[in-house]
């Protein structure tokens, strides 16, 4: 008597389960702090770093759009949505460190993103790097 091995088919995962979400940290860039000068002496050569603020981590879901990725992240610095500096967003995974950074400047980049997510199988964290939003101009003409 011969047994043969029972293939098991998967059943369709994607219908049962929730919406896949993931974590995300944003991380303000912040201008450079200036060097001090020292009197006459020779100007230091080491630059102090940019001032960096962390907010997060809030949850995303693959299924949100990318208007809803900027309401969230404007909710979360807190700032107006149309102020964000929109064209200066780049984001990568937390791990491995040296990581590329890719562009999320548009919906094509956040397609990117969204596409890189789903095919991950363990829970991935991304790093979202902007620059601080656009202040808003107050104008005579408008009181």
């Amino acid at each position: 008597m011969t047994w043969k091995k029972k293939r098991y088919q998967k059943e369709d995962e994607d219908e049962d389960e929730l919406p896949k979400q993931f974590p995300i940290y944003i991380f303000i860039e912040g201008p450079r702090p200036f060097a001090a000068l020292a009197g006459h002496s020779k100007p230091t050569t080491s630059v102090p770093p940019p001032l960096v603020i962390q907010k997060g981590p809030f949850f995303h879901h693959v299924t949100s759009s990318f208007s809803s990725l900027k309401c969230s992240i404007a909710s979360h610095t807190p700032c107006n949505p149309d102020l964000l500096a929109v064209s200066s967003f780049v984001w990568k995974y937390d791990k491995p460190t040296n990581g590329t950074w890719t562009k999320l400047t548009t919906e094509v980049g956040y397609k990117v993103l969204i596409n890189s997510l789903k095919k991950k199988r363990s829970e991935t964290v991304v790093f979202i790097y902007i620059k601080p939003a656009v202040k808003d101009i107050v104008s005579p003409y408008n009181i």
